[in-house]
């Protein structure tokens, strides 16, 4: 990962989420711009609280890329977990929490439960980060 402030991940995450808030008919285009906004704003919340500049301090241990379970287990917010989804096709293939945004990002259409799930649950997250941001 590049490096990147704790101000330039906050700013990503507000502009994310404001481009998904203010879509009339949300799409997996969307869909995507939530997940990277829960990603930037969950990796602000863990700089803040590890009193980080920017994403070098973090270390390795703390680098979890696009797997939002793992810096929701950083942050000790285990119960937002997001749940591994299928795509249907001739058989239904197995998509991991941390590889959801591959699939929209690519145009895989995942199940429309499941996908309804996965998107209640970064609205979730969102709600939480914003939490957070206030709290703190």
């Amino acid at each position: 990962m590049i490096t990147i402030s704790r101000r330039e991940l906050e700013r990503a995450y507000r502009q994310h989420r404001k481009v998904y808030d203010e879509a009339q008919a949300p799409n997996s285009s969307h869909y995507l711009l939530l997940f990277y906004a829960a990603e930037c704003g969950l990796k602000a919340v863990l700089m803040r609280r590890m009193n980080a500049a920017d994403t070098d301090q973090l270390g390795e241990s703390y680098n979890f890329g696009h797997d939002l379970n793992q810096g929701l287990d950083h942050l000790r917010v285990g119960h937002l977990k997001i749940l591994s989804t299928n795509i249907p096709a001739k058989m239904t293939r197995p998509v991991e929490s941390k590889r959801i945004n591959e699939a929209w990002r690519y145009g895989a259409r995942l199940n429309s439960h499941d996908e309804t799930t996965v998107v209640s649950r970064l609205r979730d997250i969102i709600t939480w980060i914003e939490q957070e941001m206030v709290n703190h």
